[in-house]
């Protein structure tokens, strides 16, 4: 039997598929189990939600809903902003969108807290 080749990527896949095989054995009925695992994987991996940039009316519906209402905040800003980074939070890409907008707008309340004290 030759070497197994696991990709670099250490993705949930491999992990499984190293795990079973150190378990199982390489036999017939491991074969049919890890072509089972791998099916239910790519479905889940199939229905997992890809990130879907805001427009300019979501981000403004959205913020418009949160307290206090008198922080202005901009969400041409907001957008060109994370436009200009391809929407990544560090070296990370952006998950939740309004998670991400909350951040903004508790920022945006502290930096107004901070001019009217100056």
């Amino acid at each position: 039997m030759s070497e197994t080749y696991y990709p670099e990527r250490e993705d949930e896949l491999y992990i499984v598929v190293k795990a079973l095989i150190a378990r199982i054995g390489t036999t017939e009925s491991t074969i049919y189990l890890l072509q089972e695992r791998v099916k239910v994987l790519e479905e889940a991996q199939a229905t997992k939600k890809r990130f879907k940039k805001p427009t300019i009316l979501e981000l403004w519906t959205y913020a418009s809903g949160l307290n206090p209402p008198y922080v202005e905040f901009d969400p041409e800003a907001f957008l060109a902003h994370y436009d200009s980074n391809g929407w990544m939070i560090g070296k990370s890409p952006m998950k939740d969108w309004k998670g991400c907008v909350r951040t903004w707008y508790r920022h945006e309340i502290e930096r107004q807290r901070k001019a009217k004290i100056k």
